[in-house]
Formats: C-alpha cells, structure tokens, sequence
C-alpha cells in the first residue's frame, strides 16, 4: 500500500486496509475515508510514484471522465467511497462507490437564443437519465441546454454545444448523467403513408403493454394509415408499425417501416 498514492487535488488521501470484498479476482482491496468531491476535481494515482496510466474507475462514475490515470469530476457528490483494488492478475481497479451527483436544479435551455419553457417528462422514463424533454421544432431552429449556466454538449462531441432540427417535427432531448444532451426524432401520434398492397394492413405494437397486442391503424385516401392505441396513458413510449395480412401474423413484416424502434409521445389530456 505504500507504493500507490492517491490524491484529491493536491490532497494525499488514506487508505486502509478493507476486506469486504468478495470479488475472487481481487487479491486485496484498501478503502479511502468517505470524501466530498466538488466539480472540476480530479482524481489522480500513482504507484512507486509513476501515474497510473489505466484506471478502471468502476462503479457509479457515470459523472466522472476517466483518462490518462485521473478521473475528473463533472458533478459534485458527498459521502464517495473510494477503493484501490490489486487483483489477482497483477492489474489495478479504482472503484468509485456512491458517486451519484445531486438532481439538477439549474437546468435551462433555449431556442434560437430565447429561453425555453422546460417541462421534464424523466417521470415516462425511469432510468437515470437527470432529465428528458420533449420540443416541437421547426426545420433550422437552433437548441441549447444550460446546467447552472453552464453550455452543454451534444453527445460525445464536447465542442457540439447546439442542436439544429434537420425538419419541421418534434424532439426528443435526453440528458444523461453525464449531463450529456442526446437528441432524436420524436412522434406524437400514429400515422404512416405506404401503400401495402391487396390484403395487408398497418397495425401499431409497442412497450406500452409489452409487445403484446397489435392495434390495427385505419386506411384514409392517399395511403395514409392512422389510429389510437385504446386506453393508452400519457408517456414516452417504443413501438414500431408492421405490415401484416389481416388474418394472421405468422409472417408480418416488423422491419420494412421501421428497422429500428420508433418512439412517441403522448401528451396528458388537457384538464
């Protein structure tokens, strides 16, 4: 243990010697007294006083970046419980316990510069995304998210710090842990235009009920297919639409309209 230095900042942390580990393929794990961690902080080791090049950072680090033997954090958290692990093949593990950055309370965001009304629907969702919004846009209209003032990005693109709708339609944003912003195209209603020939007809599945029912959507002049889901409660939802002979399923065709899940919206009922 005297060989691997761990540091806060500029801050050398203590290690203990910790045997809870039931990890066969850890050989010794030593513990750092539970720390607080501020944004921008970083996270660095040695050992025999080279920089660890690998870390493994494992655990809930999904605020942290990991990279050249120091893990930066983007969040601030309280209480993490740092471990050095040696295991059984010689490697070294860092392992981050309870580092789950706080809800954020400053999340904003614009529309080719004017601030946007932001009504979270993470509660359709689950998961641990911090938040999920749903905009409608125009072709062209530029969007930024802001977390305490602070621009974020676009995917893994740190310098992307807008989103352009490539069309009139609506969007959905997904901030993740990582204060990340994910955008994708958005439905908010059932309806397709495809011609499918004598005998077939467009039915709708999805998560809402497990992929289990088939809803049939209505032919309308122009090969335009549309319809409800019955019952159907507000949320985000996956589906996809299939193209299926009107007596049986056996060999519908879940791929041609779709080759990957769809998602929609549905709004709540206005009170």
């Amino acid at each position: 243990l005297d060989k691997f230095v761990g540091k806060l900042n500029t801050t050398a942390l203590t290690f203990v010697e910790d045997t809870t580990s039931t990890d066969p393929n850890v050989a010794k794990q030593y513990k750092a007294a539970e720390i607080d961690v501020t944004k921008d902080a970083v996270l660095s080791f040695t050992y025999e006083n080279e920089a660890l090049t690998t870390v493994t950072a494992s655990g809930d680090t999904n605020n942290a970046a990991k990279s050249e033997g120091v893990i930066s954090v983007r969040q601030s958290a309280e209480d993490v419980n740092l471990y050095f692990k040696i295991k059984t093949d010689g490697s070294y593990d860092i392992w981050l316990e309870g580092y789950v950055a706080p809800t954020p309370t400053g999340l904003t965001g614009t529309k080719n510069g004017d601030a946007l009304t932001l009504t979270d629907l993470k509660s359709y969702t689950g998961g641990t995304d911090k938040a999920v919004y749903v905009l409608d846009l125009a072709k062209d209209d530029v969007v930024a998210f802001q977390n305490d003032g602070e621009a974020l990005q676009f995917g893994n693109d740190s310098s992307a710090k807008t989103y352009t709708a490539a069309a009139n339609g609506s969007y959905i944003f997904y901030i993740n842990s990582s204060y990340e912003v994910w955008p994708g195209a958005i439905e908010t209603q059932f309806s397709i235009t495809h011609n499918t020939g004598d005998g077939k007809s467009i039915y709708v599945a999805g998560s809402w009920d497990s992929w289990a029912g088939k809803t049939k959507l209505t032919w309308h002049e122009g090969n335009v297919w549309s319809g409800e889901v019955p019952d159907l409660e507000a949320g985000i939802y996956q589906f996809k639409y299939i193209i299926a002979d009107t007596s049986e399923f056996a060999n519908a065709d879940w791929d041609s309209l779709n080759k990957n899940n769809r998602t929609i919206y549905i709004a709540a009922a206005a009170e």
